[in-house]
């Protein structure tokens, strides 16, 4: 004869507790969608205000040789830049980082890069460009210099955010072109997209000595084409992260 044994409600309160899977891999996927979106504004903002100033730059038009209306303080359109810049920068590492666990086991070498570049890059923007709204917000008086010191400082200051600013850039393209040869197998058209964004980009140094105008066009084109590639991999990520979710089951352990 079989006995049957009344449990307490205390002791059923005692027994591991089974968190939902939905909600825990919903909650992941939206945040990564979320960070892929804002680092694909960040991206899509920069690119967007080039093209509607289209500022006057050619070869050596990156650099001030005259004063003007310059007094040392970023304009406005170097401040949005900044600002786009940010964002994007803020918001790529952590999807970089996502999307390198989800494809580290098929895709080892190319996702350890694909992080590294992308790590580098958004530390590159952060140090580039944080000094320029931490400027352009500072309210107090500045001490009175020669045109000629200020004319010398802000040369200075355009080599070196410019120098910065291409490295940035350039080793970001290197990390979509990893995460793109990391998808491959999987998701081909970031890899096509790259490559056009990238040849656009190369495209673009040259008209700098004969259309300045284009060469702003298709260097704005080309990074629309990586804020689009981006929600790409967000996409990845996040497809990734909720089937990895439901194969691993998650318990809350009694304290």
């Amino acid at each position: 004869m079989t006995r049957l044994r009344r449990t307490s409600p205390g002791r059923a309160r005692d027994r591991p507790k089974r968190v939902s899977r939905v909600s825990i891999s919903e909650l992941s996927r939206k945040a990564v969608v979320a960070l892929a979106v804002f680092t694909a504004v960040g991206l899509a903002g920069y690119a967007v205000s080039y093209l509607v100033v289209l500022p006057d730059v050619g070869s050596a038009g990156f650099m001030p040789t005259s004063l003007g209306e310059l007094d040392g303080t970023p304009s406005a359109f170097a401040t949005v830049l900044a600002g786009f810049a940010l964002l994007y920068a803020f918001a790529f590492l952590p999807v970089a980082a996502m999307v390198t666990v989800r494809r580290y086991q098929t895709a080892p070498v190319a996702s350890v890069f694909a992080v590294c570049l992308a790590g580098v890059s958004s530390i590159i923007e952060i140090v580039n460009n944080l000094p320029v709204l931490a400027a352009r917000m500072y309210g107090g008086e500045l001490a009175a210099i020669s045109d000629d010191v200020l004319l010398r400082l802000i040369q200075v200051d355009a080599i070196r955010y410019l120098a910065l600013d291409v490295a940035g850039f350039t080793l970001a393209y290197l990390a979509f072109v990893f995460y793109a040869l990391a998808a491959w197998r999987t998701t081909r058209w970031p890899a096509y997209a790259t490559g056009v964004s990238i040849g656009l980009f190369v495209i673009n140094v040259p008209c700098l000595w004969f259309s300045p105008k284009a060469a702003v066009v298709l260097m704005a084109i080309s990074i629309l084409i990586l804020s689009v590639v981006e929600l790409g991999l967000g996409r990845i990520a996040a497809e990734d992260s909720t089937r990895a979710g439901r194969s691993a089951p998650v318990t809350v352990q009694p304290g």
